[in-house]
């Protein structure tokens, strides 16, 4: 059973409802599949689902969530299948993304970090094996101009089993205000 780590981005509903309409015309089996997310961590075995939570928490302990927007997307061959994905690309926190990206390949996680995979933060919103019609997306998504913005607020550990996601445990990042009052458990 494959696991992943996931970041649902807090998104404003005009803004979710885009991409999700977005995803409905070209990317119809993931949008079955999965709500618009950041994948950190891909399809690991080396993990049990315990495990891969507390490797999480423990890369989480003292960070903040990350603010993202989006401003444009990019055409990406897919380095494992035929098709070409229409990623919506970070501007504000790609290096927080791929910052954390890197740290949670760290320890139990390095032999499976694919060196040969540039990692790019990104949310999937067009899949084809039509290269031509992903770059005439882009062109268009990007003329139209893209400003999305929110935040990666948690981590979710997800599963694959028969083609289904299974969510198992939600990971918040542990950043707690030092303003706040002791014993509060108010975090940002």
């Amino acid at each position: 059973m494959p696991l992943f780590l996931v970041a649902f981005p807090r998104l404003a509903e005009s803004d979710f409802a885009w991409i999700q309409a977005l995803r409905a015309r070209h990317d119809r089996e993931r949008h079955a599949l999965i709500d618009p997310h950041i994948t950190l961590v891909f399809g690991t075995t080396a993990l049990r689902p315990n495990d891969l939570a507390a490797h999480a928490k423990t890369q989480l302990q003292g960070k903040r969530p990350i603010p993202i927007t989006f401003r444009s997307a990019k055409a990406v061959k897919d380095p494992l299948s035929d098709n070409t994905q229409v990623y919506l690309v970070p501007d504000e926190g790609r290096d927080a993304l791929t910052a954390l990206h890197d740290r949670l390949y760290s320890g139990p996680l390095e032999p499976e970090l694919r060196r040969d995979i540039p990692y790019v933060p990104h949310m999937t919103v067009a899949t084809s094996d039509d290269g031509s019609a992903c770059e005439a997306l882009v062109d268009e998504l990007n003329g139209k101009g893209i400003d999305v913005a929110g935040a990666v607020l948690t981590l979710d550990v997800i599963a694959l089993v028969d083609q289904r996601v299974q969510a198992l445990e939600t990971i918040a990042f542990g950043w707690r205000d030092p303003t706040a009052a002791a014993g509060s458990n108010r975090w940002r």
